[in-house]
């Protein structure tokens, strides 16, 4: 008896032969070597193919075989792209939209803390601690600041000594969640046959 067990998203490079190690995971109950061999040549970005087009496939090659599909009926293989290097443009672009980030962020912070009028609420928790009105807050305003940028470090994972950790930062997870509808859109729009 051979087991086929396809899996569900695979990534390949364009023009490559697909070979049955390649979208699927097979083993035989005797122990005997599994078969592996090509199936096709991806040309498409996306491909969806079919647990019976790929136990067909073994059913010529090993007629006398029996064959149990196991888990998903169907596999999506999809072009990885290569990864360029960044070029001095590449570098020129980062360091701008990084530059663009950061000055967009401090303009909304500095919005906030004038919506909610921070100097006074500095000076009435200076008033708290000490008592009197006092004019040089910056034994507030710099452990506060520094705070924030902690607090903004933690939350984003920046650390390196708790990079350690495998929890994902909110950004990544976002991503992740990004890619995954991403490829659900792919997956439907070649199902409705609209893909290329």
């Amino acid at each position: 008896m051979i087991y086929v067990e396809l899996m569900e998203d695979v990534k390949l490079k364009p023009g490559q032969e697909v070979w049955l190690g390649d979208i699927a995971r097979v083993w035989r109950d005797d122990g005997v070597d599994k078969p592996d061999f090509p199936l096709f040549t991806l040309e498409k970005s996306l491909v969806k193919v079919d647990v019976l087009e790929v136990i067909r496939s073994l059913k010529r090659r090993l007629p006398e075989e029996e064959i149990q599909s196991v888990g998903s009926a169907f596999c999506w293989i999809q072009y990885e792209k290569e990864k360029k290097k960044a070029g001095v443009w590449g570098w020129t672009l980062a360091v701008m939209i990084a530059l663009l980030m950061f000055i967009g962020g401090g303009m909304a912070i500095l919005n906030f803390h004038e919506d909610v009028n921070m100097v006074d609420v500095h000076k009435r928790l200076a008033f708290m601690v000490t008592g009197e009105e006092v004019e040089n807050l910056l034994w507030v305003s710099i452990p506060y600041s520094l705070g924030l940028a902690g607090g903004i470090a933690i939350f984003f994972n920046l650390i390196p000594a708790m990079k350690k950790k495998k929890d994902p930062s909110p950004l990544e997870l976002e991503y992740q969640t990004f890619q995954e509808q991403m490829d659900d859109y792919k997956k439907t729009k070649a199902e409705n046959g609209d893909g290329s």
